[in-house]
């Protein structure tokens, strides 16, 4: 049998690869395996299905392995994700490792006198430790947990409020781990689409979701209600009622939390945040100013402001001109570099302690790492086959371009469910629902800028939902495993 590459281009095969990615996520429940099926089987299209001809099949499928993945991995903007998430890791380590923060949540706990307050001090913390899901469930949970439990908050709450601030907080926040992820998603959607505006970018489509992510938005507004209103239901109340009787929660306690001065992480993270800032005015101003001599912030400022508008209007045409990838770079590499520094100088670590921080920083951001280049190898397969040329075609008489968010949001949502994990779900939907939004909302114009922001909002939004109510997320686990509470009563709670 030998199917024609340039007929699977028009046809459904170009389908294939997300299909066999997304089944593959639902019945392994595994990621980096069904990542890997999508990618060779869209390579195997791409090599011509010569099943007759098994050397030559073979021969060009692993030349469209090799040149998609090496691709990946060499694209500038991949490489400065690659590069800044490993950066961000190591400084999650560095500033736990050196007590700072413990040192934080220390400050904070010292005004949860009640066990209202103490859950509000956690949903605080949760909110401080913005820029990694997994940071944020260990910190907050292993530190908030003895004073949870000396104000009658139970396991199973804690459990709830830490798991139910971290992805959301960092999946939103401007500065995270996952920003380099989404970035990396969403640069290579639009590579794909044919009349969308350059001076919007990846960071601009991402800051232009954010009013459409209804559910991590609206889960950090509820669980402060929740913990300021002491309202509970069903098995969460029994447990809490259980905890305010003084009954021992479910799970052990674990290993103590070391504890430093909370200037050992507050200075990173904010050298983190406004480095972030001054890059992108930098990038993006220098963008805008073109050649020429003076100021070219100045020079910038004064293009931003051609075109008229408020404020708010000439920084968003800032964003879109600045190089988001490099300014994320940068900033967290000054911000390991501060982290590293503090430690040592204020001899919390030593150095050799502060540089095998850093090391293992790196190490737990391997997978993650994995996970993007399959994926951003997958995109590549799945733009080379013409998937949503296809895809839109064949929805446009029979999907109303307005149903494509809620389809994306329950599709996102049940691949995040049955995986366990968000960042696969954004890596496996982004690529076909990015481009598929464009087409379908004609491929140009303000709808169709807007029902792109829309679908990418909802995309993540639903990743997130799934994540958070799958017994097999990592962040499930996390949170359990952090706040001492009993993994199925966390899940049933």
């Amino acid at each position: 049998m030998t199917v024609d590459p340039s007929a699977a281009l028009a046809g459904w095969w170009s389908l294939v690869p997300a299909g066999v990615a997304i089944v593959a996520a639902l019945a392994l429940g595994e990621v980096v395996s069904a990542l890997s099926l999508g990618l060779l089987a869209g390579c195997l299209i791409l090599g011509g299905l010569r099943f007759g001809e098994p050397y030559g099949l073979t021969r060009d499928a692993l030349s469209a392995v090799d040149t998609h993945v090496i691709g990946a991995v060499t694209d500038a903007d991949h490489a400065a994700v690659i590069v800044f998430s490993l950066l961000v890791g190591a400084v999650i380590s560095v500033v736990t490792k050196s007590g700072g923060m413990a040192g934080v949540a220390a400050g904070v706990s010292r005004l949860a006198d009640t066990p209202r307050k103490a859950m509000a001090a956690t949903w605080g913390m949760g909110l401080f430790v913005f820029f990694d899901d997994y940071a944020n469930s260990l910190v907050v949970g292993q530190t908030m947990r003895p004073i949870a439990d000396r104000r009658g908050v139970s396991r199973e709450k804690l459990a709830y409020l830490v798991d139910s601030t971290a992805a959301p907080i960092a999946a939103t926040a401007f500065v995270s781990t996952w920003i380099g992820a989404e970035l990396g998603y969403i640069d290579d959607g639009l590579e794909a689409l044919e009349g969308f505006p350059e001076g919007v970018g990846a960071y601009g489509v991402f800051l232009g979701s954010l009013k459409y992510c209804a559910y991590p938005l609206a889960t950090l507004a509820f669980t402060l209600l929740v913990a300021c209103s002491g309202r509970d239901f069903g098995p969460m109340r029994a447990a809490e009622a259980t905890a305010r009787r003084g009954g021992a929660g479910p799970g052990a306690a674990g290993e103590d939390v070391r504890r430093g001065s909370w200037l050992l992480a507050a200075v990173p993270v904010l050298v983190l945040v406004l480095g972030t800032m001054a890059g992108l005015a930098e990038t993006g101003l220098s963008s805008l100013a073109g050649e020429g001599g003076g100021n070219h912030w100045a020079r910038g400022w004064a293009a931003a402001s051609a075109d008229g508008g408020n404020a708010a209007a000439k920084v968003g045409r800032v964003l879109g001109e600045a190089n988001s990838f490099n300014a994320l770079m940068w900033s967290s590499a000054a911000a390991l570099l501060t982290a590293v520094l503090l430690s040592v100088a204020s001899r919390a670590l030593s150095l050799k302690d502060a540089v095998e921080a850093a090391l293992d920083g790196f190490k737990v951001m391997l997978p993650t790492m994995v996970v993007l280049t399959l994926a951003w190898s997958l995109s590549g397969v799945v733009q080379e086959l013409e998937a949503a040329d296809y895809l839109t075609g064949v929805l446009k008489s029979g999907l109303a371009p307005a149903a494509l968010p809620a389809v994306t949001f329950a599709l996102a949502a049940a691949v995040a469910f049955v995986t366990g994990t968000s960042w696969g779900t954004m890596a496996i939907l982004f690529p076909l629902v990015i481009p598929l939004a464009w087409k379908l909302a004609g491929g140009g114009g303000g709808y169709a800028e807007e029902l792109l922001f829309n679908c990418v909002a909802v995309t993540l939004s639903g990743a997130v939902l799934g994540d958070h109510c799958s017994p097999i997320s990592d962040t499930t686990v996390l949170s359990s495993m952090a706040t001492g509470c009993d993994h199925l009563a966390h899940v049933r709670t």
